[in-house]
């Protein structure tokens, strides 16, 4: 009997993965190295290949994220710059997951230009992700975060966002995107919990630099 619940009560805990890409792409500027923020954001389920789920209506989810980062400045001019942080996410998207994750700037681009390499690992479960942005004018960046998770099963996010500075500390963050779930992991029985689908996502963050 408490073999069957703690097999239960990680199987729920390893599927609770953050529903929001964070941190934001957008590289913190020179003059701050730290930074902390806070996103809501909403979710609608559009498709769905479990069959008692086709006949209704899909209500909207809805969650909360934290996250907090750090950027580490390189020692020499061969090295990148890299950051790392933690990412903290709770609603009904994500129910509550707790992770860490680092990222490393690629080298050799426009300053316009920000490419890097993002790994993300929690309880029973990690990420890649590749954050590319573009500065559209002084403080405005528009970025894609492309996102593959595997917790309890695959999840794959498509997000484009704008991040927009607010005097020299204060930025705001508005994303929108796709996340599939199950997505390439194979058929699942019909009634699953766990099944094929895909939802369309959109949410604001704010966050202070320092």
């Amino acid at each position: 009997m408490n073999l069957s619940i703690v097999i239960i009560a990680i199987i729920l805990l390893s599927a609770c993965t953050p529903t929001m890409m964070a941190p934001p792409t957008a590289p913190l500027d020179p003059t701050h190295n730290r930074s902390f923020g806070l996103g809501y954001s909403a979710h609608k389920q559009v498709v769905s290949s479990a069959e008692r789920s086709m006949n209704r209506e899909s209500p909207i989810m809805s969650g909360g994220q934290f996250w907090l980062r750090r950027k580490s400045k390189p020692r020499t001019d061969q090295e990148s710059e890299t950051e790392s942080g933690l990412l903290i996410s709770f609603g009904q998207t994500s129910f509550g997951a707790v992770g860490s994750y680092f990222r490393r700037k690629i080298t050799g681009l426009p300053e316009s230009v920000y490419l890097g390499t993002q790994l993300e690992w929690g309880w029973i479960w990690g990420g890649v992700a590749l954050p590319v942005g573009f500065r559209l004018i002084d403080g405005v960046w528009l970025y894609l975060q492309p996102t593959i998770r595997y917790p309890a099963y695959l999840m794959v996010h498509l997000p484009l966002g704008l991040s927009i500075d607010l005097g020299d500390s204060m930025r705001l963050n508005a994303q929108g995107g796709v996340s599939a779930y199950g997505v390439l992991i194979g058929k699942t029985s019909p009634g699953s919990p766990i099944h094929d689908r895909i939802f369309a996502y959109g949410g604001l963050g704010l966050s202070k630099h320092w």
